[in-house]
């Protein structure tokens, strides 16, 4: 089966991600446990995650395989970006590789070069015993927008496990391990993020639920310092890591 699609919508390989290698599946709490579909998100166009003026290809065949190509003019943000990723999916597992490349809506003026980033993994799923569990790991690579910094470069690795503790009550928890260098396109600024998250919910309804959640972030060398964990995280500035709870209600739309 073939599908396509056009607009404003996620590139392929973040749909895969969020659909099939995301414990959470981009369903967070707050940012303490962002979701794995938001780690590649367009850096170089205010972070998004979704492409503007796209068109989106799926093939479907059998015993669950499946690939896909997207691409996006980015009239909207000037940033054009590229994504193919090609998986199989089945009722007992799920393994594939992606990727994607963002383009920066404008050159260095310096060097006349156009920043690019891009963001390639892979992730499987699968069960063990009475739980469900997910790996994935992920390589980013971010050019610089000022002249003479150097690429950053991102080494993700995630596992993930969910159990149904009922029909009502999913159980779930996730390690990731950043290790970054040249924060920022800084040479010699590296440092690594490793945060933990254990979350519960229970179904009200179809799409209310309520839910709980405690993290443990730790960040060290380049990260600590970074702008967002102080103002996303609310972490003390001569802290090194930030442990959060959190408990509401969320409503799927």
């Amino acid at each position: 089966m073939i599908t396509v699609t056009l607009g404003r919508q996620f590139h392929v390989a973040t749909e895969r991600v969020v659909q099939a290698f995301d414990v959470y599946n981009l369903g967070g709490s707050n940012a303490h446990a962002a979701p794995l579909g938001l780690i590649g998100v367009n850096r170089l166009a205010g972070n998004d995650n979704r492409a503007d003026n796209s068109i989106k290809l799926r093939v479907r065949g059998p015993l669950g395989l499946t690939t896909g190509l997207s691409v996006a003019a980015g009239e909207g943000s000037g940033s054009r970006s590229y994504s193919a990723e090609a998986s199989q999916i089945t009722p007992d597992y799920a393994v594939g590789a992606f990727f994607t490349r963002y383009e920066a809506p404008t050159l260095v003026a310096a060097t006349g070069a156009r920043p690019e980033q891009q963001v390639w993994g892979v992730g499987a799923q699968a069960p063990v015993g009475p739980v469900r569990l997910y790996l994935t790991r992920i390589d980013n690579r971010l050019d610089s927008t000022v002249a003479g910094r150097e690429t950053q470069h991102n080494q993700i690795a995630t596992a993930g496990v969910s159990w149904q503790a009922s029909a009502q009550t999913p159980v779930k928890a996730s390690y990731t391990h950043d290790g970054a260098s040249r924060l920022n396109g800084l040479a010699g600024c590296d440092g690594k993020k490793t945060p933990w998250v254990a979350a519960a919910e229970y179904a009200l309804a179809k799409r209310t639920l309520l839910y709980a959640a405690a993290c443990k972030s730790d960040f060290s060398g380049g990260y600590r310092p970074k702008p967002v964990n102080f103002a996303a995280l609310g972490r003390d500035l001569a802290a090194s890591s930030t442990q959060p709870l959190s408990t509401g209600m969320r409503h799927v739309f």
